[in-house]
């Protein structure tokens, strides 16, 4: 029987397990699952424990994203020097894929599952290509990930609704790697494959789970009230955009089928910056305003709301970071998650900063790794050090132990749920210990 490793690689101090986010390797599930009989596999998740040094396979799959993609290419050149045959994916080999393909044997750019047959088949006959690019498929399908490989202990399940999104901002790559249209699943196959998650929080991996359109939100209407008449038990969190609060009966039903949790993309409250190059519209139409109508319409159903937040954007002012310390004290919102400006490979944002000549750090794939650690840029307001220097003080003002305590207690008063309570507090905690260990500023190596 022929063996395949699967490879989700660590970030190291960034890694997303360190944060309290043990996200599930889909990706790498649906390869699994389209893999024929006659292939063990094994499934590594390097948030929980290393890849191993001999890689004893006849394939070696590994996905990528930007910040791990050193560690990717560390553990590809490690393989390829065993005989073993390595093949690159996600969305930072999609991205790049000419430096991808100098560092394994092949690449898929693209979503993975058209091409994985093929690809194994080539395998097979001594073919393999260099690069194979999938199609972006309907999602009208009942495959399953093969949840069994997940050995590790995951505080969430994990599913996915829908690829695509129609926004275009302008620092965002999943445009590029998903498409502009959203491509949805049946909602009876989604009920069906929530049945099947053991775990009874549940994270729903879609970009936007309500959507942008009519259509849309009345699809994730009908998802909600399955999941109400099936009794399925489940407490649940999306990504969304400010959309999600709209419809206040689409919100109602939300908590009646479990939603404890909404990452919204605050990203500024600068009106000046939504409407600049950053061009998200969709907050700017509302208005910064509309940020507190969002949050206590959410505690109103008993739903909690991580905000991010980006910095260093061009058209912010002076004080961006005190107003935003000011916004997160009285807005309520029970978990800031702040950022700084990185332009990301394949996105808008890249190409404009690179034709100005404002990226400190491109000695690539080297520098990879400081893009999730460091400011890589040349801020037009400031140098990177004051913006490093800027974001540190917000990060203890904001994840101060009262300020901590504070946001426990208040989730706790408007959901009159401990678990949610204590969920937000370690979700504040893990950020603390995030900035305080990991944020380095732009000499650090």
């Amino acid at each position: 029987m022929k063996k395949l490793l699967l490879v989700n690689p660590g970030a190291g101090a960034f890694n997303l397990a360190r944060q309290g986010f043990r996200v599930q390797p889909l990706n790498l599930a649906y390869l699994a699952a389209l893999t024929p009989p006659g292939w063990r596999i094994e499934l590594v998740d390097e948030g929980f424990r290393p890849a191993p040094e001999l890689a004893q396979a006849d394939l070696v799959g590994i996905t990528t994203l930007t910040a791990t993609a050193r560690r990717a290419y560390e553990l590809a050149a490690r393989y390829r020097a065993q005989g073993v045959p390595v093949v690159l994916g996600g969305i930072h080999a999609s991205m790049v894929p000419d430096e991808a393909s100098a560092r394994a044997d092949a690449v898929v750019v693209g979503e993975a599952e058209s091409v994985w047959p093929r690809l194994l088949d080539d395998l097979a006959r001594g073919e393999l290509a260099r690069v194979y690019r999938g199609e972006r498929d309907p999602l009208e399908r009942r495959l399953l990930p093969r949840r069994d490989l997940f050995r590790e202990r995951y505080l969430f399940g994990s599913i996915q609704t829908s690829r695509g999104c129609p926004l275009d901002c302008e620092f965002c790559s999943v445009k590029a790697f998903n498409g502009a249209g959203i491509r949805q699943r049946r909602v009876e196959d989604v009920l069906d494959e929530l049945a099947t998650i053991p775990e009874r929080l549940v994270f729903f991996a879609d970009d936007n789970l309500v959507g942008y359109s009519r259509d849309s939100r009345e699809r994730a209407r009908r998802i909600f009230q399955g999941m109400i008449e099936r009794g399925l038990d489940k407490r649940w969190f999306c990504q969304s955009s400010l959309n999600f609060a709209d419809d206040e009966e689409l919100v109602r039903l939300a908590a009646a089928s479990g939603c404890i949790l909404v990452l919204v993309g605050i990203e500024s409250i600068d009106e000046r910056v939504l409407r600049g190059t950053m061009k998200k519209g969709i907050n700017a139409k509302r208005g910064p305003g509309y940020y507190r109508e969002l949050i206590g319409r959410l505690h109103r159903h008993r739903i909690s709301i991580i905000g991010n937040l980006i910095f260093g954007n061009d058209e912010a002012g002076d004080d961006e970071f005190e107003a935003a310390a000011r916004f997160n004290l009285r807005s309520g919102l029970d978990v800031p998650w702040p950022g700084v400006l990185t332009p990301y490979p394949g996105t808008r944002l890249h190409e404009r900063l690179a034709g100005e000549g404002r990226i400190l750090f491109a000695d690539y794939p080297a520098d990879w790794s400081r893009y999730n650690t460091t400011v890589v840029i040349r801020p037009r307001r400031c140098s990177p050090d004051e913006l490093v220097a800027q974001f540190k003080r917000f990060a203890r003002r904001s994840y101060s132990l009262p300020q901590i305590l504070l946001r426990a207690a208040r989730t706790l008063a408007y959901s009159r749920r401990l678990s949610q309570s204590l969920l937000i507090y370690q979700l504040n905690a893990s950020l603390a210990r995030r900035f305080d260990e990991g944020f380095q500023p732009p000499a650090a190596t």
